[in-house]
């Protein structure tokens, strides 16, 4: 179960891919940086598919939010 941190902090490493376009998921560094002992990824982990199905599910949740009178940020 995460807990969340006394302090929030951030490294720059946590959100450079996301600022080069890497990665689509902005909530991912915020989560880190606001929660601690989370569970990490199972290995193996089919990343590939994993990635496609969650830009998938982004896709339509911010095409969804996006409708005319709302505002995605």
């Amino acid at each position: 179960m995460p807990r969340p941190r006394p302090n929030p902090y951030m490294y720059a490493t946590w959100i450079a891919k996301s600022i080069v376009g890497e990665k689509n998921c902005l909530w991912a560094p915020w989560f880190k940086n606001r929660y601690r002992d989370y569970q990490r990824l199972p290995i193996p982990f089919d990343t590939a598919t994993w990635n496609m199905e969650h830009t998938d599910l982004l896709n339509e949740v911010t095409d969804r939010l996006g409708a005319p009178g709302g505002h995605v940020f």
